[in-house]
């Protein structure tokens, strides 16, 4: 079959892609990010296809970039074709088992040192084509601007266009040092802990939600006197004597044990979050992200850590 432009010559598929990700982030710089080029390459792979087009796709000013009619036409009509190509090509891919290609993984600190990091660097040893990329930070980072694969978030979700897959509940707890309480009346109730100072992962108000016997609940809104935003710093803090905090119940384990962390009042406790790996849904036929998924529920669901 001859092509009605190009003729026997296959139409520049990786430029059209190229193409889509510029429309997918209405703009050269995350796109080039997100496609790991530098901008100027990416915006001269788009001048060649428009040209091989002979029609312009995108229109440029100082103030930024935006489709023509001509490129709006083309991204609606290609609009979901490569994430699902991107699917196929994976599911072709030979079938030895061996897992290849980049990965590019998001995940909160905490949970990503204790359960995402050991079960993606056992993997990664397994197969050694793999090219992970694993990023630990407490931000929502996006799918489309930063590349991801695969990204795993605590509490609700709101990334509805996204597939997920539930993989524990968190236990969580509000500890202080024994420094903090000390010559302190102890708490009865929730209210008494708004009394104490407190550290916050944000700026902004604390507000904590309690359950406490029989199914009772308390809000306390504590005064924040420190924000830092990281759950090991949180725990650093709280060792210090510098206020309440609430965290993961597995990143104060230890200190739990040993008494260097206490529990002020042990009968009223904070929700448990779950924890969800999300993903493209046509990216449940990419064995990479398959494998990376199940590796990290494994994990999570078997709570050692």
């Amino acid at each position: 079959m001859v092509h009605p432009k190009y003729g026997t010559k296959l139409p520049d598929y990786e430029a059209l892609a190229l193409f889509l990700r510029v429309a997918a982030h209405d703009g050269f710089g995350a796109a080039a990010r997100a496609s790991r080029m530098p901008k100027s390459t990416l915006s001269r792979r788009i001048a060649e296809f428009e040209a091989d087009l002979g029609t312009p796709l995108l229109r440029r000013t100082s103030r930024g970039v935006s489709l023509t009619a001509e490129g709006a036409a083309l991204a609606e009509a290609c609009r979901g074709g490569f994430e699902g190509l991107d699917a196929a090509i994976a599911h072709a891919a030979p079938r030895d088992g061996a897992l290849r290609g980049p990965l590019v993984v998001s995940a909160p600190q905490a949970f990503g040192v204790a359960v995402v990091e050991p079960a993606l660097l056992d993997l990664a040893a397994r197969h050694p084509a793999l090219r992970l990329d694993l990023r630990l930070e407490d931000r929502r980072a996006d799918f489309e601007i930063d590349g991801l694969d695969l990204a795993i978030r605590m509490g609700e979700l709101d990334d509805s266009a996204l597939a997920g897959r539930r993989l524990c509940l968190v236990a969580r707890a509000v500890v202080a040092s024994p420094a903090l309480l000390a010559g302190r009346t102890p708490p009865t109730q929730p209210a008494d802990l708004a009394a104490f100072a407190a550290l916050a992962p944000r700026q902004g108000p604390l507000r904590w939600m309690l359950q406490g016997p029989g199914g009772a609940l308390a809000t306390i809104e504590p005064a924040a006197v420190a924000c830092i935003n990281d759950a090991g710093g949180l725990r650093r803090a709280a060792l210090a004597g510098l206020g309440l905090a609430l965290l993961p119940r597995f990143l104060v384990k230890v200190e739990l044990r040993a008494g260097t962390l206490v529990e002020p009042l042990p009968s009223w406790q904070p929700a448990a979050l779950p924890a969800t790996a999300l993903f493209r849904r046509a990216a449940t036929a990419v064995p990479a992200v398959r494998d990376a998924v199940d590796a990290i529920a494994r994990l999570a669901a078997s709570g050692n850590f």
